[in-house]
């Protein structure tokens, strides 16, 4: 998928994805936004059916790579991108490019954070998230991060931010904070089952690497 467009906006639980089921590997997504790329809120119907960019494996084959270019984007209350794998085929890279700001704030339920991804849910390794930025700003239980729940191993997270990183506040009303974070995370037996994750976990984390004027967490 090649979009080039003065500006993007998926609101309301728009998406754009691309998904294998078997050997062959998924699509990339490239976005060429020169002012301003935009992901709001979710669907007002499910709020689990988020506005997003993903890409999955379900099987064997690689999500495909998301690369975004654009002056602006953020993501506000639930705004997703997502490259993971559900299978054993590896998840794909999210690579970001802003030339004046990254934001991520707010949430659209307590489990669906505006996002930036790259992760595993099964035996394939996640991809590797990297934001090229002036400012980063992530606020108000907005997560930025490479995870795995499951075998496979969870990417780095690289961000370069000229000016400055700001990681401020909480999912409203909860103490989940606003993170940027490469993770292995053991879910309650609950989740496990509602997004169908293998019982074992024993993928291992990634680095995280934040290079910037002024980092401001808060």
């Amino acid at each position: 998928i090649i979009l080039t467009t003065p500006n993007l906006t998926l609101s309301t639980g728009g998406a754009l994805n691309t998904r294998t089921y078997s050997s062959v590997n998924a699509g990339k997504i490239s976005i060429q936004g020169s002012n301003l790329v935009q992901l709001l809120g979710a669907s007002p119907i499910d709020s689990r059916a988020a506005s997003a960019i993903y890409s999955t494996t379900f099987s064997d084959g690689r999500a495909g790579d998301i690369a975004i270019a654009t002056q602006q984007y953020q993501a506000i209350n639930g705004g997703v991108i997502l490259s993971s794998s559900r299978g054993r085929g590896a998840g794909g890279n999210v690579t970001i490019n802003a030339t004046e700001s990254i934001r991520l704030t707010g949430v659209a339920a307590l489990f669906q954070p505006s996002l930036i991804s790259a992760g595993t849910f099964d035996q394939g390794n996640a991809g590797e998230v990297t934001l090229n930025t002036k400012r980063l700003i992530v606020q108000n239980g907005g997560r930025v991060d490479s995870s795995t729940v499951a075998q496979g191993t969870a990417g780095s997270v690289r961000v370069n931010a000229i000016e400055s990183v700001e990681i401020s506040g909480t999912v409203p009303n909860s103490r989940n904070p606003s993170l940027i974070i490469s993770s292995a995370n053991i879910l309650d037996p609950v989740l496990r089952q509602a997004f169908l994750v293998p019982s074992t976990l024993s993928g291992e984390s990634g680095d995280v690497t934040i290079q910037t004027g002024q980092l401001t967490v808060r």
